[in-house]
């Protein structure tokens, strides 16, 4: 599959179109098949921010798409479920603040801006059906 990986740190910033592997989805995991996706500020400041991750690095927070594929222990959602994804992985029990295991989608986590993206079945939520791709 292709994705926008972030191969440099600087601006402006190294972003390559590159061929890279499927995700599968893990337990309590789906793989989203990317219909739409966004540059945010979060990937420019990501760019710009040398040291933040390891690169090569998929971009992208933001994203929509369909369900490609469910892991074990997923319920309620099936392939071909149209989704909006929640792109903010491991929260934590506060709702003041994020707990040590915190993270965005998009570094260094694989992000959206690929044709396929594996994330927690929690964090994709049904798409409007009044939206357009591009306004999900």
């Amino acid at each position: 599959m292709l994705a926008a990986q972030l191969t440099a740190f600087g601006w402006p910033p190294a972003v390559e179109v590159r061929e890279v592997p499927e995700p599968a989805p893990g337990p309590g995991e789906v793989v989203v098949a990317v219909e739409a996706a966004a540059i945010n500020r979060r990937d420019l400041w990501v760019a710009r921010y040398d040291g933040y991750c390891e690169l090569p690095v998929t971009l992208g927070s933001d994203g929509a798409g369909r369900i490609a594929a469910v892991g074990d222990g997923v319920e309620g959602l099936a392939p071909g479920d149209e989704v909006v994804i929640d792109p903010t992985l491991g929260w934590g029990a506060g709702e003041d603040r994020p707990g040590p295991d915190f993270d965005i989608l998009g570094a260094p986590t694989p992000g959206t801006l690929a044709e396929l993206v594996a994330v927690p079945a929690a964090n994709v939520h049904p798409r409007p059906g009044r939206l357009s791709w591009g306004e999900s």
